[in-house]
């Protein structure tokens, strides 16, 4: 009835027939995003018993909170690794701080990007230590630093030819420093600029 309303209305904003994410308190919209991406639980009623604004722990009894990121798989349990970063415990973001549900934006880092900057930025949050370095382009992909692609030991795929199956490459959701990631792309930068001084358009000039 949502869909059919609004394809039918487009110019109305207000959303009929469905539940405002927006409009719900943290606790409760988290509750709904974990009941996808919250992890393994044990259901106690039947799992589409649950709707939009209700207890998730009415429902679902809880494994309780996880707090070493090392035993959360990337896949799956997305909102665990999220409660242990600090933009959650301190910023206390919710998913869709960061989520478009309306948009299909995989993969598009310079747009998650720019919603980090809403915060780290200069007179709000702290910025990154390493915005001098890596200039401008900072603004267009700062998720790979802070959020890498880490391999998943729950989903694995069969590539054409190989016997044995390779963990698929997901992204974590655990928001923190990894060194070594600021390392590959301070090296990218520094190959890029070399061959940028070495150019012979730019001797020429």
């Amino acid at each position: 009835m949502h869909v059919e309303f609004q394809s039918k209305n487009p110019d109305i904003k207000e959303a009929k027939f469905i539940v405002n994410p927006g409009k719900m308190s943290r606790e409760r919209l988290l509750d709904l995003c974990a009941l996808c991406h919250g992890g393994p639980m044990t259901k106690t009623k039947p799992s589409f018993r649950f709707q939009a604004g209700d207890t998730l722990s009415n429902y679902f009894s809880l494994n309780g909170a996880v707090t070493n990121p090392g035993d959360i798989d990337v896949h799956g349990n997305q909102l665990g690794l999220l409660s242990l970063s600090k933009c959650y415990t301190i910023g206390r973001i919710t998913c869709i701080n960061c989520h478009n549900i309306h948009q299909n934006e995989n993969g598009k880092t310079e747009i998650f990007s720019q919603r980090c900057t809403t915060c780290h930025s200069h007179g709000h949050e702290k910025i990154c230590k390493m915005t001098s370095q890596v200039g401008p382009s900072i603004i267009q992909n700062c998720i790979d630093c802070h959020m890498p692609k880490q391999m998943s030991h729950a989903v694995s795929v069969y590539l054409e030819g190989e016997d044995i199956p390779t963990s698929a490459l997901m992204r974590t959701h655990y928001i923190k420093v990894y060194p070594e990631e600021t390392q590959k792309i301070l090296n990218i930068l520094k190959k890029k600029n070399s061959a940028y001084r070495r150019s012979p358009a730019r001797n020429e000039k």
